[in-house]
């Protein structure tokens, strides 16, 4: 009969979930420290279980990659780098001198084909001078020759002296002579005209030829340049880089902490490129508890709802579902919800409660911890029929939710009252 009043005993419906106790913020979580760079280890200046401030050397490096073992390579690296900006200095000098040499062969092919213009209309007047005087000894001529055949004739009929008809001869002589002189000063002239055009015509060219010439080797000499500021900066990349890396030699802590364990032992290991040296845990940390909920219970909890902690390692007593019964629980704070799985789990993430008693300052990260959120309020009879049946667990009707309710039935009464 006892038994059977039992069965109607109020019972708290709750979502379980196991998981440990880690930091809530991600720096505050166990931090491995690594290595900037590949190195022979040298020299510990720590040992496991030391706490450490912030800057603290780790461990010390040696390098072992060939490229970097000269000790005066920031030295060398910087003197090649002057050498570069010197010799790409020369350069610009040298492009300008070529610019400037572009500039004069345009002013002076102005200037040559200006003077060739010039003496093809001197030339084109002089042949047109030559022409003139040509003609005019040609008429000369052809007066002479009338008159020649005037006095022939005259002299035929005896009219006119032997004398007379000689000197007439000698004058038509003298002016075929001025004839054929016209004639090749002409000829002279229009072949001087000829030679001027050509000039001409190949000033240009002649001029052409240099200034591509000198064009070719300022935009040889300013890829050279461009190329160089590229290489310098290519250099002085390499250089910040080697500097920095000599920077790396030293581990340093990058927050202050206690060394929880040295992943590497030993002195003349090699450490590879980001593999961890040593793992530190923070001495600053709001605790948490990461816990794993079923997919079923995922949609009864939410974010800032309140749950109860059980501790491995600390006396406890637990009623599930008598939670006022329970002895050395604590009291926590939905953070983080997971909206991806975990091989099936959903992570949730619990902070402690502010307005119940404070977590126990000595729990160890990583230590077990189990929660459980509490729901509706049902007989013990029903909850296990539930369970039986694998029924999920019943949803608490929030104040807010019920709020609104009523608001829908306010709302709809004064409609009705409206109508």
């Amino acid at each position: 009969m006892t038994l059977f009043f039992c069965l109607f005993l109020p019972w708290t419906q709750n979502i379980k979930g196991d998981g440990n106790l880690t930091a809530f913020a991600p720096q505050s979580r166990t931090q491995a420290i690594p290595s900037f760079i590949t190195g022979r280890i040298a020299k510990w200046h720590i040992v496991e279980g030391q706490n450490v401030e912030k800057g603290d050397t780790i461990v010390s490096l040696e390098e072992v990659k060939e490229k970097f073992l000269d000790p005066r390579l920031l030295e060398r690296m910087s003197a090649q780098i002057k050498s570069k900006q010197s010799s790409m200095q020369s350069n610009m000098a040298k492009a300008q001198a070529y610019k400037s040499q572009i500039e004069v062969l345009h002013r002076a092919s102005n200037f040559g084909y200006n003077k060739a213009q010039n003496k093809v209309i001197q030339t084109r007047q002089k042949v047109k001078i030559d022409s003139m005087d040509l003609e005019a000894v040609k008429f000369d001529n052809k007066v002479q020759k009338t008159q020649l055949d005037r006095t022939e004739n005259l002299y035929q009929q005896g009219l006119k002296s032997l004398t007379e008809t000689e000197n007439k001869r000698s004058k038509y002589q003298e002016s075929m002579a001025k004839v054929n002189s016209a004639q090749n000063k002409l000829a002279s002239s229009l072949q001087e005209l000829e030679n001027a055009l050509i000039e001409l015509s190949s000033v240009r060219a002649e001029y052409q030829d240099k200034i591509y010439k000198a064009t070719a080797e300022y935009d040889a000499t300013i890829s050279y340049v461009y190329t160089a500021e590229a290489d310098i900066s290519k250099m002085e990349n390499e250089l910040e880089s080697y500097r920095l890396r000599s920077g790396f030699y030293h581990n340093l802590a990058p927050q202050s902490g206690f060394v929880s364990r040295a992943t590497q032992a030993g002195l003349g290991d090699i450490v590879k490129e980001g593999e961890a040296v040593v793992n530190i845990l923070p001495n600053e940390r709001q605790m948490a508890v990461e816990v794993y909920v079923r997919p079923i219970d995922l949609p009864l909890i939410e974010v800032g709802e309140h749950v109860r902690l059980q501790f491995e390692g600390w006396p406890v007593i637990v009623f599930a579902g008598w939670p006022d019964a329970s002895f050395g629980t604590f009291g926590g704070l939905i953070k983080v919800i997971d909206k991806v799985d975990t091989e099936g789990m959903y992570r949730v993430l619990i902070t402690p409660d502010p307005k119940d008693k404070p977590w126990p300052s000595v729990l160890p990260m990583g230590s077990g911890a189990k929660a459980w959120a509490l729901l509706n309020d049902v007989p013990i009879w029903y909850e296990i029929w539930r369970e039986l049946n694998g029924f999920p667990a019943n949803e608490v009707v929030k104040p807010a939710k019920i709020y609104k309710k009523k608001k829908k039935v306010k709302d709809k009464d004064k409609d009705e009252k409206a109508n």
